[in-house]
């Protein structure tokens, strides 16, 4: 994925990209512990 990212630009947006996705990732495994309860 990373090696997709020819430009600055590109790879800050590839980065951007893979922490969003990990940000709603986590915010999933949050709500379902506290469901779970």
């Amino acid at each position: 994925m990373l090696a997709q990212a020819k430009t600055k630009k590109e790879y800050q947006k590839v980065m951007v990209e893979m922490l969003s996705s990990m940000d709603s990732g986590l915010e999933d495994e949050k709500s379902q512990r506290l469901q779970s309860k």
